[in-house]
Formats: C-alpha cells, structure tokens, sequence
C-alpha cells in the first residue's frame, strides 16, 4: 500500500509544482509533506515541506511542522532554523515557549559538570518533549533518568504517561507497577493502573 500511496505523492507533487499560485502551492505541498512523514519517509517530508516554504515564505504551517519535524530527529541546528522563522508569526505561536525551553536544557545537559545535574536536566527535558507530544523522545529521556535514579517517581510518571500515549500498555503497567511500589498511597497511579487493567 505504501507502494501505491508513494506514487499518488510523486503524482500530486508534480502536479503542485504546476500551480501558478504561490501559496496555493504551498498549501498543497505542506499536505503532501504530511503524508510522507506518516508513511514514514521523513527525508523525503522534510524536503517537500522546504519547497512549501520556498513557494511562499509566510506559510506559518509549514513552518511549525518543519519544527516538529527537526525536534523529532534532534536535528538541533534545524529546530532553531525554524524557530527563527516561527519567532515572526504574529500573533506569539503557543510552541515557541516550549521549544526555545528544550533548546536550552539540550545546551545545558551538554555543559552538565555531575551526573546529578545531568539527571535533574534530562527530567526536564523528558517533560518538556512530553508536553511537546513528541512521547519517544520523552520516553528516551525518561528512561536516562531511571537508569541512574531508579527511584525517580517523576520520571516514571512521565515514562507511564508516555507510553499510555503511544498505546503501549504493557510497559505502562509495568511502569505504573513500580511507582506504587515506591508510592503506596499514588492514588493517580492505582486508578491509571486499574484502568489499564480492566481494558486491557
């Protein structure tokens, strides 16, 4: 199916490269880049959402999308490209406060002098991608931080939630699992768990 749905794509790009209307161009172009990155051909997405941007370079969507898109593959140097662009848009985008937060734990957890301050960043970074909905990388995060505290119970509330998101409800169970045991009295964590439990 990917096959076929591919060849749509080359069809519809090449019939969008045709539009003599610049942000009609773009629009059509940043939809096609969506659908690449679904069926998981990321280069290829971020390449056509660049010709979005080149058809018309007030296109505010695929200039939020082009910053998922590099904070989804740690492209650092590319999240701040777009965020340079994002930082125009009028009125403030809601993500620019959570981006410019990650961009700056990342340079912190890099200058980290102990293993404690590292840890303390690498939570709050597992947050930050958490409220982003970028889950695998908080969940990346978040599993840094329990190899080193495993008793972290905010870590592993990120960890829980992370993978409730993503559907994996075996690990989230287990995760859940770990936290009552350091915290008996988690009544959020007893009523997740029971949850996940009973429709499983």
């Amino acid at each position: 199916m990917d096959a076929r749905f591919h060849s749509i794509l080359i069809g519809e790009f090449q019939q969008a490269e045709r539009d003599s209307v610049p942000a009609e161009r773009a629009r059509t172009l940043h939809r096609i880049s969506a659908n690449y990155w679904d069926i998981g051909f990321r280069d290829r997405a971020r390449a056509v959402l660049r010709r979005s941007l080149e058809s018309d370079s007030t296109f505010s969507p695929a200039m939020i999308f082009g910053l998922y898109y590099a904070l989804e593959q740690e492209d650092l140097t590319g999240a701040r490209s777009y965020l340079a662009l994002v930082e125009k848009i009028s009125p403030p985008h809601p993500m620019l406060k959570p981006v410019t937060q990650i961009l700056a734990l990342t340079d912190s957890v890099r200058m980290a002098t102990s293993e404690s301050a590292r840890t303390r960043i690498e939570l709050e970074l597992s947050k930050a991608y958490a409220v982003m909905g970028l889950n695998d990388l908080a969940i990346d995060y978040a599993l840094k931080v329990v190899a080193v505290e495993a008793r972290n119970v905010r870590a592993l509330e990120v960890l829980a939630q992370s993978y409730e998101l993503k559907r994996r409800t075996w690990p989230a169970q287990n995760v859940l699992r770990r936290m009552i045991g350091l915290e008996p009295q988690n009544t959020v964590a007893l009523e997740k768990l029971y949850a996940l439990e009973r429709f499983q």
